[in-house]
């Protein structure tokens, strides 16, 4: 429809591409392209790994960037997976990032669960790691690799410039 509204809430700054296909109700398709830059707050004075408080825990990031997103985004996520995660289960973290759901899972499946943690982007490996040591989560793996939709090898490139994401090929 063309008054439908699609959100998008880039993790941190870098360059963004995001396609759309469609096909109407009379059997009428289209695609559309669209390509943007997020920049960094010119006020960012702090460089560097930041340390941010969360409702539920402390999280390392890459940047005050990333910092200010999992502030923002924090309020209720905890208590949301709380109703969907047991003590004593097994979850995937799969695109895990810098540990933040992963650490969520964790402190949800106690002891006697576990959590396994994929991350292909061998920066945010760095911080699940760190993030996971630090809160002292020891029933987590974390495999750096990428989970796709088909079997098979893939190329895979990361975004320095944005550490968060990387991108495999479809």
């Amino acid at each position: 429809r063309p008054d439908e509204q699609v959100l998008i809430f880039p993790e941190s700054p870098g360059h963004y591409s995001v396609e759309a296909h469609w096909r109407g109700p009379d059997g009428a398709t289209g695609r559309e392209r669209l390509t943007f830059k997020v920049e960094a707050a010119e006020t960012d004075d702090k460089t560097g790994p930041q340390r941010v408080q969360l409702q539920h825990f402390p999280l390392w990031v890459p940047s005050a960037f990333e910092a200010r997103a999992f502030e923002s985004q924090d309020q209720g996520v905890g208590d949301a997976l709380a109703r969907l995660v047991r003590p004593g289960e097994v979850v995937y973290d799969v695109g895990a990032n810098v540990g933040y759901y992963a650490a969520h899972f964790a402190r949800l499946v106690g002891a006697a669960g576990q959590v396994i943690c994929l991350e292909a982007n061998p920066v945010c490996a760095y911080f699940v790691r760190a993030n996971l040591i630090d809160l002292g989560r020891d029933q987590t793996w974390i495999l750096p690799a990428a989970a796709l939709h088909v079997n098979g090898m893939t190329r895979f490139s990361v975004n320095y410039g944005n550490t968060n994401l990387g991108t495999a090929e479809t």
